[in-house]
Parts: C-alpha cells; structure tokens; sequence
C-alpha cells in the first residue's frame, strides 16, 4: 500500500524527503567518503546496512542520492572547481 503509514507510527512511503531526520553524529550512519578503492557496491551495502530496519525505500534512496551529492562535491572541490562566497551573492544580486 503506497503511501500507507505503518503500524506503531511509522513513516508513510509518501513521506517528504524534508521531514526526515538523519543522524549524521551517530558513527557509522553514513559510508565514509572518499575512501581510496571503495567500490560503488560496498559503498552500497554499507550504506544499506547502517539503515534502521524500519527503512523504506524512499529511505535508500534518499541516503544514496545525499552520498552521491556530497560525493561529486568532493570531487568537484578536488579539482578545484569552487566558487567564491562573495562571487556567489554577486551572481545571484545578494547583499554580502
């Protein structure tokens, strides 16, 4: 059932990305980044591991797109492909 909320107040299947809370301070919540050859699919199943097991695949999904975000800005910041603060507000008309 789709969108139906579990038993004993779970999340709904539905349920919107923003109203999720990770716990990012508690160890071993999210892979460690940029581990010298980490293969995706460890990577995976660590990441699916340290779920809780009431997870939905909203669940993973939402953890695999955070990991592959912070991961290409990683890299991004690597290759020093970074802009400015200051260059930022200017683009976009913010006072600094």
């Amino acid at each position: 059932m789709a969108g139906a909320a579990r038993q004993g107040g779970g999340r709904s299947a539905g349920a919107s990305v923003e109203n999720r809370k990770i716990d990012t301070q508690k160890k071993g919540t999210l892979p460690k980044l940029g581990a010298q050859g980490k293969d995706v699919k460890s990577a995976a199943r660590e990441l699916v591991d340290n779920l809780p097991n009431d997870a939905t695949w909203d669940d993973v999904m939402y953890r695999v797109y955070v990991r592959q975000a912070i991961d290409a800005g990683r890299q991004d910041a690597a290759q020093g492909r970074l802009v400015d603060v200051a260059e930022v507000r200017r683009r976009f008309g913010l006072p600094e």
